[in-house]
C-alpha cells in the first residue's frame, strides 16, 4: 500500500515545534527533568514532564476542560498535525476520516484518583466526573468530537511498539477503500504510581543516582504524536509492517532481523532512528542494526525526548521524517528506518522513502 505522510504534530518536553526539537535531538540535549513523589513513601522519581503552556490551547475545546491531561496531549498533537498539512478541514473531510488512538497506560491519572476515593469513601464516593476518563478509549472519543469523524474510531493498547502496529492498521484501511485518511495519534500522561509500577518492573533509572550517571534504566516522559496520513501515487513514503511479538531476547532478535529484511528489500538504509531508552532491550536492538545495517548513523532520540512509551515510536517516526525532508540527496531507493522494540513483547518497524515525482 502506498502512504504518505500529509501531516505530523508532536508534544515533548522540548515544545511543540518540528524543526525546534529535531534540533534538540541532534544536538544532544537532556530531557528536562520533574520531581514525582509517591506520597505514600515518599520516593522521588525523575521524569520529563510537558509544560502546561504547551497543551492549553487544546482547551479552548469546552467538552475537554475536565478531560486528564492524555486527552490535551492528544488533542494538541491532532490539532498541530491537520495544521502542518495545510488541508483545509471540512465536514467532507471528516466522513472521510478514520482514527487510530494508541496508548500504552492510559488515563492513570484519573484511574488512581476514581478508585482511591472508591477505598477511602466506598462506592458511593466515586465521581461520576472521573469515570468517563479512566477508560482507554476515552481520548479517542474526544479526538473524534473535535474534528467531527463519526467513521472508524478504533483504541490499540500495547508497549511502544504499538505505534508501529497502529500505521501499519492505518494502511490496512486505507488499502481497503475504508478512508481516504488516517490519523494516528498517541499520547501518554505521567503519574506517581505509574512511576512506582515501572520501577518494581526495574525499567526506571534509579531516582537515588546522580541522572547523568551511566545507570541502566529509561526515564520516563509525557507525550503525544500525531500523524494524518493518506493514499500515495507515488513511490512509498511510508511502509509498514504488522510487526511481531516474542518471549525471550533471542526471540526478539530474530523478529526484528525478519522485519528489517521484509522491509529494507531493495532499498539502501542511510540512516536509523532507534527505540534504545536506557534499558536492556538496546543491547538487543543495537546488535541485530548493527548486523543488517553496520556502519549506518543511529539518531537515539529517547536521551533527548524520554520514554514516552506508546507516543515514542510516533516521535520516532516523526523525526525521520524530519530528517527525510531535509536531506534533499535521498533517491527513490534509499530511506530511512525507524526500529521499535518494546520491553513488553512487540517488535516492529517503518521505512519512510523520498516520493517520487509525480509525472
Amino acid at each position: 500500500m502506498n502512504m504518505e505522510i500529509l501531516g505530523k504534530g508532536w508534544v515533548t518536553n522540548h515544545g511543540c515545534g518540528l524543526n525546534t526539537v529535531s534540533e534538540a535531538v541532534l544536538r544532544g540535549k537532556s530531557p528536562q527533568l520533574s520531581e514525582m513523589i509517591n506520597p505514600f513513601n515518599e520516593r522521588v522519581h525523575h521524569v520529563a514532564l510537558i509544560a502546561k503552556e504547551d497543551y492549553a490551547e487544546a482547551e479552548n475545546f469546552r467538552r475537554v476542560r475536565r478531560s486528564s491531561t492524555i486527552t490535551l496531549l492528544a488533542l494538541t498533537a491532532a490539532m498541530r498535525a491537520v495544521q502542518e498539512s495545510g488541508i483545509e478541514w471540512n465536514a467532507d473531510i471528516a466522513r472521510r476520516t478514520a482514527l487510530i488512538f494508541v496508548s500504552s497506560d492510559g488515563g492513570v491519572i484519573y484511574t488512581r484518583r476514581f478508585y482511591s476515593e472508591i477505598v477511602k469513601s466506598g462506592a458511593s464516593g466515586a465521581s461520576p466526573l472521573l469515570f468517563p476518563e479512566t477508560v482507554y478509549n476515552a481520548p479517542a472519543s474526544h479526538l473524534c468530537a473535535y474534528f467531527g469523524i463519526d467513521g472508524d474510531a478504533i483504541t490499540l493498547v500495547g508497549d511502544t511498539a504499538v505505534g508501529c502496529s497502529a500505521m501499519h492498521h492505518a494502511s490496512e484501511l486505507l488499502e481497503m477503500g475504508l478512508a481516504d485518511y488516517c490519523m494516528v495519534v498517541a499520547a501518554e500522561e505521567m503519574d506517581w504510581i505509574l512511576c512506582e509500577a515501572y520501577s518494581v518492573w526495574k525499567q526506571t533509572r534509579d531516582s537515588r543516582k546522580e541522572f547523568k550517571s551511566k545507570k541502566q534504566g529509561a526515564i520516563f516522559a509525557e507525550g503525544a504524536a500525531a500523524l494524518l496520513l493518506g493514499k500515495s501515487t507515488s513511490l512509498p513514503c511510508c511502509k509498514t509492517h504488522p510487526g511481531s511479538v516474542f518471549s525471550n531476547p533471542r526471540e526478539a532478535a530474530q523478529q526484528l532481523d525478519t522485519i528489517y529484511a521484509a522491509l529494507t528489500s531493495g532499498v539502501k538504509v542511510k540512516a536509523i532512528v532507534s527505540s534504545a531508552n536506557g534499558t536492556e532491550m538496546d543491547a538487543i536492538e543495537s546488535t541485530c542494526l548493527k548486523k543488517r545495517f553496520s556502519g549506518v548513523p543511529v539518531h537515539r532520540i529517547k536521551e533527548t525526548l524520554g520514554e514516552a512509551l506508546a507516543a515514542g515510536t510516533l516521535q520516532q517516526t516523526i523525526f525521520a521524517a524530519q530528517l527525510l525532508q531535509e536531506d534533499k540527496s535521498l533517491q527513490p531507493n534509499e530511506g530511512i528506518l525507524v526500529s521499535t522494540l518494546g520491553f513488553n513483547g512487540q517488535a516492529g518497524a517503518v521505512l519512510l522513502t523520498p516520493p517520487r515525482p509525480r509525472v
